[in-house]
């Protein structure tokens, strides 16, 4: 009579512990081929994410900029809605009323100007000359501020000198034309 002992019919213990330890030898690790073929894919897929991860610091001044920006924008409109409510939007920045919450303005919207006018409209740590703070402006052009990040060339340089990663606020405004807008350039950053 057979019985059956965990083993295969007809065999004896000893051929069932040869195949046990013949399996256990078998699987002791991984061949070579299979630890090169991960490497390579390894290899294919850091080479393939690599690139998107190398441009954070573009990625990082293209947003500031674009911050800066709509800061600038929401400063403004806190600064016109209070201007309206105090009645002040249709005064040139020549009349001396036109002053809201110690913000210079011209027409409503504040004069493109540091002293007295944006510094007082925003949050920002901005300097003509100090390279301690985040952003350095240029105000020398009539009705127009730029603000770049420090160590990045000045948007109101001259040919190759020229920045071109900054945000432009204009305030033209007279009683019969010019412009108001907060403009960005981030091609440069």
């Amino acid at each position: 009579m057979i019985f059956w002992d965990g083993g295969f019919a007809n065999n004896s213990n000893a051929t069932v512990m040869k195949l046990r330890n013949d399996m256990k030898t078998k699987q002791q690790g991984f061949t070579l081929i299979e630890l090169v073929v991960v490497i390579i894919i390894l290899g294919i897929l850091a080479v393939t994410a690599a690139p998107k991860f190398l441009d954070f610091e573009k990625d990082a001044k293209e947003a500031t900029i674009k911050g800066l920006e709509g800061t600038l924008k929401s400063a403004d409109a806190l600064v016109y809605s209070k201007a309206v409510i105090k009645g002040v939007e249709n005064l040139a920045s020549t009349d001396a009323k036109a002053i809201v919450d110690s913000v210079k303005l011209n027409f409503g919207h504040s004069q493109a100007e540091w002293a007295d006018a944006l510094t007082n409209a925003l949050e920002v740590s901005a300097s003509k000359t100090d390279t301690n703070t985040d952003w350095a402006f240029d105000d020398t052009t009539d009705n127009v501020i730029y603000f770049y990040p420090q160590g990045e060339k000045n948007p109101n340089g001259t040919g190759t000198d020229k920045g071109t990663c900054f945000v432009k606020y204009e305030n033209s405004l007279t009683t019969s034309d010019g412009k108001f807008e907060v403009t960005s350039d981030t091609s440069g950053c």
